[in-house]
């Protein structure tokens, strides 16, 4: 986590119109203890991901004296990244505070086995979707997809890179269908900075792995990392596709983020080949 005056300037300048000038630091928020943040994170953590099982009932208190000292190891080990004039106090600001609690929480989910207690809750009205349902009107450029490789006649294209992660999907013999998520309403909770968000991936693939089963990829194009997109590729890696997998109902799943469509088909392949090889070990 990176703490910077980008997103918070370390000194404002007060000019009113008559008068002097007067300057506002950060200098009362850095006179307290870093014991502070420690005990806040951990005290976000236990109230935000950890109660009765419902999810709503009473904080498990007794998980406390552990996330002290998970907070104190995660910041102790280097995970916080200072620029100039910042500190670690700046946690104590409440939207610093949620995204610092969010990501220690992901890590102790990834870390700890917790996996094989996720729960995967689906949508209530609509627990399954299908591409048989895709049906809309848009007046944007569309790309004619093969109906070899996709149940929907066409792409609705925003920019350029869809056209073409397209058309890389369609050459590769390894995947078996596709389908741009664009009024399939596959939608992926996310939080971010203490608020919750729906997160909307952009391709799914069915992957031959050379069984029965197919590979059900979730495809994300990216550019820039920002705090957003690396709270939803976190989310999932670390809780999504964990909780969709243990179910055991909805086949196997993974997810990747794709950084240059022009150099799509090697990175899916790349990713091929290490599931086949993590299989094997």
């Amino acid at each position: 986590m990176v703490l910077s005056s980008a997103n918070l300037p370390n000194i404002t300048e007060n000019s009113p119109l008559i008068g002097e000038s007067s300057f506002h630091t950060l200098d009362d928020l850095y006179q307290r203890r870093e014991k502070e943040v420690v005990f806040l994170l951990a005290k976000h953590i236990l109230e935000q991901y950890f109660r009765d099982e419902d999810g709503r009932g009473e904080p498990k208190v007794w998980y406390f004296p552990q996330l002290l000292k998970i907070v104190q190891s995660w910041i102790d080990s280097g995970h916080v990244e200072f620029k100039d004039g910042c500190r670690l106090q700046l946690l104590l600001l409440s939207e610093y505070a949620y995204t610092a609690a969010e990501k220690v929480y992901r890590a102790i989910v990834a870390g700890t086995g917790a996996v094989e207690r996720l729960k995967l809750i689906l949508d209530a009205n609509a627990p399954i979707g299908s591409s048989a349902n895709i049906d809309f009107e848009t007046t944007r450029n569309v790309y004619r997809t093969s109906p070899k490789k996709c149940h929907v006649n066409y792409i609705a294209i925003d920019s350029g890179w869809e056209a073409k992660m397209a058309q890389a999907l369609e050459m590769m013999p390894e995947v078996r269908a596709y389908v741009k998520n664009e009024g399939l309403n596959l939608r992926i909770p996310y939080t971010a900075a203490g608020h919750e968000h729906n997160y909307i991936p952009d391709f799914l693939v069915r992957v031959d792995m050379g069984e029965a089963e197919p590979l059900n990829l979730i495809i994300e194009v990216t550019g820039i990392h920002d705090a957003g997109k690396e709270a939803k590729a976190d989310t999932m890696r670390s809780l999504w596709i964990p909780g969709v997998n243990a179910l055991g109902t909805l086949g196997r799943w993974d997810y990747i983020e794709i950084l240059d469509p022009w150099d799509a088909q090697t990175s899916i392949r790349r990713m091929i080949n290490q599931i086949k090889m993590t299989e094997k070990a």
